[in-house]
Parts: C-alpha cells; structure tokens; sequence
C-alpha cells in the first residue's frame, strides 16, 4: 500500500470510513462524517451497500452474458436451423475468448487509470456490445461480437473483486467478496428464465441478448457515484483528508501484507482455478439443457431454471458462512463433495432405466451446484487477492484470473466434442478425478486466507 494517510479520527480494523465530500466533484460524493454513533452506523451500512452493489452488477454483467447463451442457441436454432457441435463449442466459447484478454487487460488498466475509470469502461463496453449483439444478421457474426463482448466480461472479473478486496475492512470482505458470485448466478439464473419467454417468439434470441444491456446501464450507474479505490488513491497520492474516498484502516493494511511468496501463491492459485473450471461447472451452466435431454428429462428447459435457482440460493451459503468459518474449509469441503457428485454422475448412466437416470441426474446436478456455489465458485474471486503482497497483488490476481479464463475455454469448447468422442458419462469421470486431485494437493498446500 502507498504511503502514510492522514485520518481525522481512530478507527477499528472493522471500519469502512467515507471521506468528506468535495462540492465540486459529485462523481464520489457518498456522506459526510458524522460523530454520532447513528451517522457512524449509517455510514458503515452506506458503505456496504454500494460494495455489495458494484460486485453484484458485475457480476450481473459476467454471468448474463456468458449463460444466456444455452437458451438463446435453442431460439436461434428455431430460426437458422440446426447448429453441428463445434460451432455450438465456438458460440459458446467465444465470449470466454474475449473474456480472457479483457481479464489480462483489467489489471494494468486499472492499475494506471483507477479502478472506477475500468467500472465505467466496463459499462460503456457492455451496453454498445449488447446492442450490436442483438442486431446480428448471421450466425459468424453473433460468434464475432460474443468474442468482442467477452472484454467487458474479462475485465468486469479482475476490476470489479478488485475494488471490493481494496476497499472493504478485514471482518466483512469475504461476505462482501462472494456477492460477486451471487451477481453471476442470480443473472444466470434470469438468463435461463428467457429461454420459455422468447421461445416462440419471432427473433427472440435478440431480444434475449439485447437485455444483457441492462446490467452494463446498472454498473455504469453505480459507477458513477462510486469513489475511487483507496488503495489506488494511496498509491497514486491524491488521498487527503478533504478528498473523497473509502479509507481502510492501516492496521487491517498491515494484517494484509503478510502474504506467501510470489511463485508458492501461484502454483496454489492454479490449483484453485484448476477446481474452479475443470471439475465440470460450465458444462453443466451452459449445456445443462442437453445434459437433462441425454438423461431422459422430458421438459429440460425447465429442469435448467430449476438448476439456476438452485444455483443462486447455493451461493448463499458462502455468503452466510466464509467470515465465519474462513476460505479453506469450505473450498476443501466443496471440492471433494464436487468430486464424489462427478464420478456418481458417470455411473448413473449406466443404468438402462431411463427415469432413474433422469432423477438421480437432477439430484447429483444440484449436489454439484451447492458443493461449487459453497466453495470453489465464490471463494475463487476472493482468495486469489488475498494470496498475494500488495506489489504483487496486479500481477498474480491477473494471471490466475486469465488462467482460469483459459481453462473455461478449454472446458465450453471441448465439452460437447469431447461428449460426442468418448461419451458423457467418460467427461464426468475427468471431471470427478481433476476434483480428487485437486482436493489432495489443496488439503496440503492452501492457506487460511481470512485475515491476510
């Protein structure tokens, strides 16, 4: 962190402190302090409103975008006819391309021109690219502008957990840091919603793709009334008393410089990326509607609504509990109970009776879901800032986020290839003995990260 802050008053490790507001710069006007316990109190909730509200509508921005498009491919097939697998692969990967530049670009932006500048930009980029999307006239195009809209993705997953890790006090940044993840799944679950009400409807698909513009208008609001980050600020010396900000205090500052080393923080950080893609979470997210079908459900749209309900309300038990219990005991117990759902996956399609197949599907689907969205799926975004020392926060939050970028690609192009090869049932059993693995080497090598 950059140099020494001048502070009016003492506070706590706990204490989110907003600074004074300049009358003529209304873009950071938050509240002014306030001596009394009341004010002290509405600040602290004011606080964590807008924190909670930046990492939900970019997470909302993510998630949309990315899982909107399982239902929309049923849409658009209605209209184009039938669409081969690798180019359903290349459709639903290309966005994750795009998403993995705009996360290698998100922390050097950032870096140099301040966290609420990439917000904004983020905003900007997501609500043009959204518009463009829905006015498509072939299908190479829609796959071309997916790349494209893939930036504001890539950028909005380091720029968005950055600012929340930066600014929020030691006791609540896990709470705040998993409401990135309940943006993602609570959008997902709303994409899924589209499927039914735009299936009949003539060019549906682009009206299902326009609407990821709403959750840019939202984060480009949001972003708006945001203050800088205060560690940014420090770093680039226009934090003073009289200026606007969110001030952490220096002890929870200090707490976080002990950190591991550079190359021991890494390998442990691809291993949590390794957990987060390669156990099998977005094939079941973005191909859930032909994983239902190929288990004999006979209604799967609704199956995956089901599923992205299910999804949402699982990441709340992160919410409620990594403050309270800390990273590793849930990422560990996600990641075998992810594991064990794996490998019963497979077997389950042994079974010649097409009803039970279909049932048990459902149920070890969701078992999956809950152990990921307890786990793995929030605490990603969280644990890989807090790994690293904070001069080496830019470089290591960045190559773990382009990291597991690249193991999604991997994972939405291969997946209904590698099914079509060697069965479904053989894509679960990797996916289970990735999570074994995984599991093993996180048990011996993962720190507690709760109050670095």
């Amino acid at each position: 962190m950059g140099g020494e802050v001048h502070q009016r008053h003492h506070h706590t490790d706990n204490d989110v402190v907003v600074g004074h507001t300049n009358n003529k710069d209304n873009n950071n006007a938050v509240l002014s302090p306030s001596n009394s316990d009341q004010g002290e109190n509405f600040q602290r909730a004011a606080s964590f409103g807008l924190l909670a509200t930046i990492n939900i509508a970019g997470g909302w921005v993510f998630g949309y975008n990315c899982g909107v498009v399982g239902g929309a491919v049923d849409v658009l097939e209605l209209e184009i006819g039938s669409i081969v697998s690798w180019e359903k692969g290349l459709l639903t990967s290309s966005i994750v391309i795009g998403a993995m530049f705009g996360s290698i670009l998100g922390g050097p932006f950032a870096d140099k021109y301040g966290r609420r500048a990439g917000v904004l930009l983020i905003a900007a980029l997501g609500l043009v690219l959204a518009v463009v999307l829905a006015a498509s006239y072939n299908l190479p195009m829609i796959i071309a502008v997916r790349g494209l809209l893939g930036l504001p993705v890539g950028l909005s997953s380091a720029i968005c957990p950055m600012y929340v890790a930066e600014s929020a006090p030691v006791k609540n940044r896990g709470t705040l840091g998993t409401f990135f993840q309940l943006g993602i799944c609570f959008s997902i679950f709303v994409s899924y919603c589209m499927t039914p009400i735009f299936l009949n409807v003539q060019d549906g698909w682009r009206f299902m793709f326009g609407l990821g513009a709403v959750a840019a208008i939202v984060l480009g609001a949001v972003g708006y009334y945001m203050p800088e980050s205060p560690m940014w600020s420090n770093g680039k010396k226009i934090v003073s008393a009289e200026e606007d900000y969110l001030l952490l205090s220096t002890n929870a500052s200090a707490q976080r410089n002990a950190k591991m080393p550079l190359r021991a923080a890494l390998s442990v950080g691809v291993v949590l990326a390794v957990a987060n893609q390669l156990t099998g979470i977005n094939a079941f997210m973005f191909y859930a509607n032909d994983i239902f079908s190929s288990a004999g459900v006979s209604k799967p749209i609704y199956a995956t609504i089901g599923l992205g309900f299910w999804n949402f309300a699982s990441a709340l038990v992160a919410t409620f509990f990594v403050d309270r219990l800390g990273r590793r005991p849930l990422i560990l117990g996600g990641t075998v109970v992810m594991a064990i759902s794996c490998v019963a996956l497979g077997l389950v399609t042994l079974l010649h009776n097409i009803k039970t197949v279909g049932a048990l599907s459902v149920v070890l689907l969701f078992v999956f879901i809950l152990a990921f969205e307890s786990g793995d799926g929030p605490l990603f975004w969280i644990t890989m800032q807090e790994l690293f020392t904070e001069e080496n926060k830019t470089f290591g939050a960045t190559f773990l986020n382009a990291t597991q970028w690249c193991f999604n690609i991997m994972l939405c192009f291969g997946f209904p290839v590698l099914s079509k090869q060697i069965g479904q049932a053989n894509c679960f059993y990797i996916f289970g003995g990735v999570g074994v693995i995984c599991s093993v080497v996180l048990f011996f090598a993962l720190p507690e990260t709760k109050t670095k």
